[in-house]
């Protein structure tokens, strides 16, 4: 199963502790995890070894994350967001209508 993570700046200890408390299911040989840049190395850190590091948001991650939505490429979906603050909303956009294409997807 792929899932794409993504952790806006200050909601990415937020994403780390949720995968840590699910970690044995992220260990999982069949689970396989896209992140954005810098939510993909913080995820590394926190013991996951099967994580694709894409772009970071503002240099189009989440637009690379978006396609492999559309694309069928992602099963699930885990965002984490500081609500009504939107740096990059251009990126959102894309994300917000890819969203609904996956299989799940869980907010943080």
């Amino acid at each position: 199963m792929n899932i794409a993570i993504i952790a806006h700046d200050l909601k990415k200890p937020d994403m780390v502790a949720f995968i840590m408390k699910r970690l044995d299911f992220f260990k999982q040989d069949c689970i396989k995890i896209f992140a954005t840049g810098t939510t993909g190395k913080h995820v590394e850190h926190a013991g996951l070894k099967n994580v694709t590091r894409l772009n970071s948001g503002p240099m189009g991650g989440d637009a690379e994350i978006a396609a492999m939505i559309v694309n069928k490429k992602i099963d699930g979906f885990i965002f984490s967001l500081k609500i009504f603050i939107f740096k990059n909303f251009s990126n959102l956009y894309y994300i917000w209508f890819a969203v609904f294409l996956s299989k799940f997807f869980y907010i943080l």
